[in-house]
Order: C-alpha cells, then sequence, then structure tokens
C-alpha cells in the first residue's frame, strides 16, 4: 500500500470536478463544476440519501481541490460525493473512482474497529440458526411496501455472516379529492446501518444496485408486484467486535416522484392527483 494511492483519489475528484460529472446544463450538455454549483447538488443529494451527518462546507470543499493537500472525504460524505457524480450510473469511472477512495481511506485511517484474531473452528454448512438472532421489527401500517431481514445461515467463517432481505411492493387504495385511486413505488432505496460489524462484500440482486450505503431498488409498472426481494443476498458482513454482538438495520425510503399515482377512472388527470397528494 503507497501513499500515492491518497493523491489518486484526490486527483480524480479534482478530474471529475473540473469535467463537470454528472452534472447537467439547460442545453443538455455537460458543463464543469464551480463551488457554489457542487455545494447546491451535494445538499441536494444529502436530502436524497438522508445523510444529514455529512454536511461539508466550502472551506471542506476547497480542500478536496487544493492539489497541495491530500484531503478525501469520510464514508458519509463520500457517498453523497458519488450520488452527486454517479447517482444511478455503473461505469469505469465510477469504479475506479470506489477503488482509490478505499486505497486512500485504508492508507490514511486505521479502522476503528481491527480484524478478530484468528481462530480455530469448524464448518457449520449453510443453515439458518435463528437462535442465535434476535428479529425486530418497527409496528409500521402495511402499504406499498414491506421489507423483512432474514436470520442468516451459518457461515464457514465464524466472523461472516450473510444479510438476506425481503422486500414487498403492493398497490394501496385511496381516495384523493373524492377520487378513487390506486398507489404504488416505481423504486425504494434501502438504507443500510451497522453496528460491531461492516460490509465484507456487496451483493445485488435483478432490480437491485447499491449506491454507496443505498440499495436502490426498482419496481414495475404491474398492479400485482410482489416480492422484488425474496430472501435475496444483499451483503456479505464481518463481525467487528468480539465481545459484542453485531446489530444490522435496514429502512425503506422513497421520494416523492417514485410515488406513482393512477386514478380508478381513467377520465381523472393523473397530476392533479399527485399534486394534491403530495
Amino acid at each position: 500500500m503507497s501513499l500515492l494511492e491518497v493523491p489518486t483519489y484526490c486527483q480524480n475528484f479534482r478530474t471529475h470536478f473540473r469535467a463537470g460529472t454528472g452534472r447537467q446544463d439547460t442545453g443538455g450538455g455537460q458543463k464543469p463544476w464551480n463551488r457554489s454549483a457542487f455545494l447546491t447538488a451535494y445538499e441536494a443529494a444529502i436530502k436524497d440519501l438522508s445523510a444529514k451527518g455529512a454536511v461539508v462546507s466550502d472551506r471542506t470543499l476547497r480542500d478536496w481541490l487544493n492539489e497541495k493537500k491530500t484531503v478525501c472525504p469520510q464514508r458519509g460524505q463520500y457517498d453523497v460525493v458519488v450520488h452527486v457524480f454517479f447517482w444511478g450510473a455503473v461505469s469505469r469511472d465510477r469504479t475506479a473512482f470506489d477503488e482509490a477512495w478505499v486505497a486512500a481511506q485504508e492508507t490514511t485511517y486505521k479502522p476503528r474497529n481491527p480484524p478478530l484474531a484468528a481462530r480455530a473452528y469448524e464448518p457449520l454448512g449453510d443453515r439458518p440458526v435463528t437462535e442465535d438472532w434476535e428479529l425486530t421489527r418497527n409496528d409500521v401500517e402495511e402499504g406499498v411496501a414491506t421489507l423483512d431481514l432474514h436470520a442468516p445461515p451459518r457461515h464457514n467463517d465464524p466472523d461472516l455472516f450473510h444479510l438476506r432481505a425481503t422486500l414487498s411492493l403492493a398497490e394501496w387504495k385511496d381516495e384523493v379529492g373524492g377520487i378513487a385511486v390506486r398507489m404504488h413505488l416505481r423504486e425504494a432505496y434501502l438504507r443500510l446501518g451497522e453496528q460491531h460489524c461492516q460490509i465484507e462484500s456487496k451483493a445485488e440482486p435483478e432490480r437491485a444496485a447499491w449506491h454507496g450505503r443505498i440499495l436502490r431498488v426498482t419496481g414495475t409498472e404491474q398492479a400485482a408486484m410482489g416480492d422484488v426481494l425474496d430472501h435475496d443476498l444483499v451483503a456479505t458482513m464481518r463481525r467487528t467486535a468480539a465481545d459484542k454482538g453485531p446489530k444490522v438495520t435496514m429502512e425503506v425510503r422513497s421520494r416523492r416522484l417514485d410515488l406513482a399515482v393512477v386514478p380508478e377512472d381513467p377520465a381523472h388527470a393523473v397530476t392533479p392527483l399527485r399534486e394534491k397528494l403530495l
């Protein structure tokens, strides 16, 4: 591992900033970022990701752009930066950007929780062990989305476990201004939280893609959608504390524009209904 990997990330950031990556002007073209425009887009991305702890100042941005400094964003800030530059896109540039940041973090910062010491164990196979896990679920009224995490099966490495999820998207019937409507989500965003563990690797089921710490799941336009995720593997987690059990949370979030509103009577216009509902 070389300290050159820190300048590599910083140079990548400056390159995308100057190229205007992710920025579109009104004419449909791309133009370079300036600090004001980037910070405005960054603040909007914070709202999209609900990443309130990732706020940056103009001074911080100047440090990121200063060629005489090697200042890298922390985890939460990096998720927002990626959202601004590459939202919804998977490319070689995005992969190189991720790899450079990971290398910079490993070089610059010591992990809060060092890897657990290796220990002898017997292979346990891939069978469920619900007795080792306490599954809890917030009391919510079932509507357009229902999310469940599942007790992981035993892993041959005792410090790793698989995180599996089921996400069901469904229609919700209601009335808006006396007009019967059907609603469903076109997309949902699953935000991962963890304690005493960290992501070892990510998995992307069909119709799902990771963006930082957010798993973006795409629904369908069909009336009966059912399980978009069905006991699907979404990540492999590594325990980071020998004396404390891991805790994993995942919550469903969505944007207003992801809510489809369909009137039962096709004679009614959709746009006024959406505006009244939202």
